[in-house]
């Protein structure tokens, strides 16, 4: 026994090497990664149903929603690679990036990242559109390790549905300049992709018809 403070403790007993999963108290008691883990359980919500509770179910079950219609397209070639960097899920990492575009049961695209940055660097795009064409601009410099003439350009078109269809290797960023022909209502995202590596998606334009 040793003194603390004003107060007398007892060392804590050293436990077999086993892992605990399961409730005990107060206590949650979990596996992760093969380390024994333990949290507290969460407080009980005063007013589960009240007006905040209810608009934070709603905007994560939007995003839930969201992601999981993404999972083959995006999340698991894109998001996966660089979540694993930090031990969590690709599809977790999408819901903390992208929480704050999803708020009363609706998307706000222009706050969506569809890909995550890899390395590569963005270029500023600007787009110009008529009834049935999109003219995007770009300006590319000088080649460096985040940027080279022969980056493929890649399109991510978001119906108004939330259907996603992607056009991969469309231009290089030596085109500096692509015409887009579209026969929908869409939002366009753009990044840039080269062997594995790939940068952040930026949104660009809506088009409607």
């Amino acid at each position: 026994m040793y003194l603390t403070g004003n107060k007398y403790c007892r060392p804590m007993a050293k436990l077999p090497n086993i892992q605990l999963s399961g409730r005990m108290g107060d206590l949650i008691f979990y596996v992760r990664n093969g380390k024994q883990c333990m949290r507290s359980m969460p407080r009980k919500v005063k007013n589960p149903k009240s007006k905040a509770q209810t608009r934070q179910r709603t905007q994560f079950a939007t995003a839930s929603s969201f992601a999981s219609s993404l999972l083959k397209e995006l999340i698991h070639p894109y998001w996966n690679a660089i979540a694993k960097k930090e031990n969590r899920t690709g599809y977790n990492f999408f819901l903390s990036s992208n929480l704050p575009a999803f708020t009363n049961s609706e998307i706000l695209t222009k706050k969506l990242i569809l890909v995550p940055e890899n390395s590569l660097q963005e270029e500023k795009i600007t787009a110009q559109k008529n009834e049935t064409a999109i003219l995007l601009k770009w300006y590319f410099e000088k080649a460096s390790k985040r940027a080279q003439a022969d980056d493929a350009l890649s399109l991510l078109l978001l119906s108004e549905t939330n259907a996603l269809e992607i056009k991969r290797n469309i231009a290089r960023r030596s085109d500096q300049e692509l015409i887009l022909c579209l026969d929908k209502a869409v939002s366009v995202f753009a990044f840039w992709e080269r062997d594995g590596l790939w940068s952040e998606s930026r949104y660009i334009i809506d088009f409607r018809r």
